[in-house]
């Protein structure tokens, strides 16, 4: 599955990056809440071509995340989660979403946690029986986020983080494409960070 060798390869880079310039390292096992928000246009029948407006639906899944923080202030997060989300009109399916982003630390002087925002790049991946037969399921985009950390002991704590998730999305079946739409999907995650390498961000 490409969308797993891209987020092996993800986490290398990330492992990598992190001893090369001796950051701190976390990884994160999370709860993630995936709300897609939008409609797609949907082919429906492989005899003769028709479409009907579906959309995903909301639904919990799990997910892992890894963390490095070249200095206090900049770091590099990546995530992979997979959401077992259906078709609204009953057709079983999933999500499986990997995330790459840059992390820039807010200077928010109110709150002594660590808030961070990111910006960076989102791999999301339709399948199951709600997809068998249609093509253009896996979509390239973008990801916004904010995020924090809040300690619960040495190197442990309880991650918090929001995204939103924009990309295109055009499917089809053999050959004929049910239309074009920009997918809007939002994800809630709640998790533990666990620090591997170094200790936690100071300004």
């Amino acid at each position: 599955m490409s969308i797993i060798r891209a987020a092996i390869a993800t986490a290398i880079l990330i492992v990598l990056t992190a001893r090369a310039a001796q950051a701190q390292l976390e990884i994160t096992p999370f709860v993630a809440l995936h709300a897609p928000t939008g409609s797609f246009p949907y082919p429906v029948n492989p005899d003769v071509f028709s479409t009907v407006s579906t959309e995903q639906e909301t639904a919990f899944g799990f997910g892992l995340g890894g963390r490095a923080w070249l200095d206090p202030n900049y770091g590099v997060q990546a995530s992979l989660s997979r959401i077992g989300s259906d078709l609204t009109f009953g057709a079983p399916a999933h999500l499986t979403t990997l995330t790459a982003a840059a992390l820039l630390r807010l200077p928010v002087r109110s709150i002594t946690n660590p808030v961070w925002a990111t910006l960076g790049a989102a791999v999301v991946a339709r399948g199951g029986e709600g997809y068998e037969g249609v093509d253009g399921t896996t979509s390239v985009g973008g990801v916004l986020g904010i995020g924090t950390n809040l300690p619960v002991r040495d190197a442990v704590g309880v991650d918090l983080g929001f995204d939103l998730l924009v990309y295109p999305l055009n499917l089809e079946r053999d050959g004929d494409v049910a239309g074009s739409s920009t997918q809007f999907d939002l994800r809630v995650r709640a998790g533990i960070a666990f620090t591997l390498v170094g200790g936690p961000p100071e300004e």
